[in-house]
């Protein structure tokens, strides 16, 4: 069995505040996912409001893999969510 991981940045914007959100992306899969369609599927939260939590899991249904989203809310408090 193959182990990938592509890593990216994906921009978001915070339900709570309307700021832009950059997050550090992890995707882990066993199979192949076209980059492109990596690209297609994560820009298209660029100007979307959305929790962390709700944009792990979109974007693990949407590519069927594990997804670690990583980010800080306001330079203070980092998060890390796994969507498996």
């Amino acid at each position: 069995m193959v182990a990938i991981t592509h890593i990216l940045e994906i921009r978001a914007r915070c339900p709570a505040d309307g700021f832009g959100d950059i997050y550090k992306c992890e995707i882990h899969t066993t199979r192949v996912i076209d980059i492109n369609k990596i690209l297609a599927v994560v820009d298209k939260y660029k100007l979307q409001e959305i929790w962390m939590e709700d944009l792990a899991e979109e974007l693990r249904r949407s590519l069927c893999a594990k997804i670690v989203l990583r980010g800080s809310h306001y330079g203070r408090v980092k998060t890390e969510v796994v969507a498996e």
